[in-house]
């Protein structure tokens, strides 16, 4: 197959949203189906693997939250973001010691996020949802 085979938006959609060969090549594993067991070979592609289920999760808590109206779900998906962002960084800038460096904030930031969300859930009166339906 040549990129002659490929439309233009396509190979654009593929420069902009794949960042290097490696990931291309984790993704073609991940497409062989579910029943493949998919092991990353190096630190770097176990973080652009974590990168992609932070994706997974944040597209699966965007989705909850429309469904629901739950500010609790768009708070995960907002910690999911910066899980991913969080990952991804330490993959391209190849971090060395991650708690030392400036990325490892944003972690700390998703983790915080998620624990005001449950107590923001668990501390108001059932006005969590932005319909403010009350939870029995």
């Amino acid at each position: 197959m040549e990129d002659a085979d490929f439309s233009d938006d396509f190979i654009r959609f593929l420069q902009a949203c794949v960042p290097s060969v490696q990931a291309a090549e984790l993704l073609l594993q991940l497409a062989a189906g579910p029943e493949v067991e998919v092991r990353p070979r190096d630190a770097g592609e176990a973080k652009i693997l974590q990168a992609f289920h932070a994706g997974g999760l944040v597209m699966a808590s965007v989705d909850r939250w429309r469904k629901t109206a739950d500010r609790l779900f768009l708070a995960f998906a907002a910690a999911f973001v910066l899980f991913a962002l969080n990952q991804g960084l330490a993959a391209g800038l190849t971090v060395v010691l991650e708690p030392a460096s400036l990325i490892y904030v944003l972690r700390v930031l998703g983790f915080i996020l998620i624990l005001a969300a449950i107590v923001d859930k668990n501390t108001t009166s059932g006005a969590s949802t932005a319909s403010g339906a009350r939870r029995k």
